[in-house]
């Protein structure tokens, strides 16, 4: 489907379309690419983020990778928003990790409400519902895409719905970028080894030793 000369604009929710995903990220360039492809003119691209800033201060190596990662969304056309990752310790010493950006991201759609024609909003978080809801009643079309942990009142509430497999929507390539380390051949030692359940990246801490961690993502 074509939309000629509509105003678009894209809201990320990077933190949840990762979530899982044997990959790197997300190919921005893609996205965006996606979008005129349909013949429209992007606006507004913007993503959101948590930020592991106490880890970034501690290691210069991950501060590097992060900072570049970061530069390299900007380049292909997105605005970046990073909110700090805060950190709650409990009785038992658990420190959980949390990040959430759904509100900034839902604030920043409806503001930019007026100036736009189109929406893309990358999440298959339910939560989202009342704002697609909100843009369409402002007259706007609203179309999603994600990967896993897909609502499906909000894959249903939105005007179109995309995701790689197609089911339940329209099928996309091209928006995840392959990880090659992940793709290599297991080494014996390592076809051995137990594989780690997948996690949210953005959530992980590296903590002090003794430390314990659970991660609370949304």
């Amino acid at each position: 489907m074509k939309y000629d000369g509509l105003k678009a604009g894209i809201f990320i929710d990077n933190d949840n379309l990762i979530y899982g995903q044997d990959r790197e990220g997300l190919d921005y360039s893609a996205i965006i690419k996606f979008v005129e492809d349909l013949g429209m003119i992007v606006i507004r691209a913007n993503t959101y983020m948590a930020v592991d800033e106490d880890r970034e201060y501690k290691d210069a190596k991950y501060r590097q990778e992060q900072r570049k990662h970061r530069s390299d969304i900007r380049n292909a056309g997105f605005r970046v928003f990073e909110k700090p990752l805060k950190k709650y310790q409990q009785e038992d010493g658990t420190v959980y990790a949390k990040g959430n950006v759904d509100l900034e991201l839902a604030v920043d759609a409806l503001l930019q409400t007026d100036n736009l024609d189109y929406v893309l909003l990358g999440s298959g978080d339910g939560d989202f519902c009342r704002v697609v809801s909100a843009l369409q009643h402002k007259g706007k079309k609203v179309e999603a895409f994600a990967f896993d942990n897909i609502s499906t009142e909000l894959s249903q509430g939105v005007d179109a719905f995309y995701r790689p497999d197609g089911e339940h929507g329209h099928k996309i390539n091209g928006f995840l970028k392959r990880n090659q380390a992940a793709l290599k051949q297991p080494t014996k030692t390592e076809k051995k080894e137990k594989p780690s359940k997948p996690v949210r990246e953005i959530a992980l801490l590296r903590l002090a030793p003794g430390e314990r961690i659970r991660a609370l993502v949304s």
